[in-house]
């Protein structure tokens, strides 16, 4: 275990790794931007980390690592922190390995698994650590929260009230505040000022993109605790359009993936360049095409595009339609 320098109450990060090599990078990457880290192979060298250092703003966790549950059982080391309660910090799932999900636990992993490969992914891991790190250094109620040593002014679940049936009520109350959501190994912030949704982060989503993505969670569990305040700012608007607007985006991701699934491979047509000389392509096309060299699963694209969910979709569509783009089988990939 590689223990940064940093004071018992500074802020750290966490990352769950058992490849030095890919372990090395991240923390070269997050270095570079101040934020003190600390790596653990695994889960009994993250339980000791923990006793000696209780302020963690996020983890890490590579889905190809593993350990066995007490019943001598393997089993992807996410799975067991997502079975704990509470979550000491929100955790990311990444993994390391370009092979194909039937290949790897990233096959049951999150579906919002990031695929670390190129610079610009390893930079994306800095700017998440050091995102929800200034958040939670501006007021540490946030990290009470998030560890559970607050008491909470509502707990329930979305299956028993609807995701649109708890803001509503925020809002006819001008309740300011945290809502925590949690769905597996996936966490939520989504804070409201006065009933207006202001802020929401998830995994490596921020704003609008983070509020739709839980909008989809319909079975996660949430707690709200009351004047719990950020600073931070990524939404505004009537809270009617905002929940249209999800709804809206959820059905879309819906009907969407029903004809292009998350875990597809893809790969361009073999004479895509000769069919781009007499079918026109935007920019933002041709900067989907190129990523299509590097990321050839559907959820990995989405991923990597920076757009949304169904902007990025809507956009694979339309290059399968003009037979830029074809879906192959697993084995073809190999």
């Amino acid at each position: 275990m590689n223990l940064k320098r940093g004071s018992s109450q500074e802020i750290v990060a966490v990352l769950i790794e058992e490849n030095s090599n890919i372990a090395q990078l991240i923390t070269h990457e997050l270095n570079k931007e101040h934020i003190f880290l600390h790596t653990a192979a695994n889960l009994p060298a993250f339980d000791a980390l923990m006793r000696l250092h209780s302020r963690i703003g996020i983890v890490f966790i590579d889905v190809n690592a593993t350990t066995r549950d007490e019943t001598g059982r393997e089993m992807p080391l996410w799975q067991i922190f997502s079975a704990r309660y509470p979550q000491v910090a929100p955790m990311i799932c990444f993994t390391g390995s370009a092979g194909s999900p039937t290949d790897t636990p990233v096959f049951t992993a999150p579906p919002e698994t990031l695929i670390v490969a190129a610079p610009q992914d390893f930079a994306y891991l800095s700017f998440a650590a050091r995102a929800y790190i200034a958040m939670i250094s501006r007021n540490s109620l946030i990290e009470d929260a998030i560890h559970g040593n607050m008491l909470p002014s509502l707990r329930s679940s979305f299956r028993e009230f609807a995701f649109d049936t708890v803001f509503k009520l925020l809002e006819s109350g001008a309740h300011t505040g945290l809502l925590i959501t949690r769905e597996g190994a996936r966490t939520g912030l989504i804070f409201s000022e006065n009933g207006l949704i202001t802020h929401a982060v998830t995994g490596g989503l921020f704003g609008k993109e983070a509020f739709h993505t839980v909008f989809g969670w319909k079975t996660a569990s949430f707690t709200f605790y009351k004047d719990v305040t950020t600073q931070e700012h990524s939404i505004s608007g009537e809270l009617t359009s905002l929940l249209l607007e999800a709804s809206r985006c959820d059905d879309e991701i819906n009907g969407l993936s029903l004809k292009l699934p998350l875990h597809a491979h893809i790969r361009k047509t073999a004479n895509y360049m000769d069919l781009m000389l007499h079918e026109p392509v935007s920019g933002a096309e041709l900067n989907l095409l190129d990523l299509i060299s590097r990321y050839y699963i559907v959820q990995d694209l989405i991923t990597h595009s920076h757009m949304s969910s169904v902007a990025a979709l809507k956009m694979l569509q339309k290059l399968i339609d003009k037979r830029l783009v074809e879906f192959v089988q697993n084995t073809a990939m190999r």
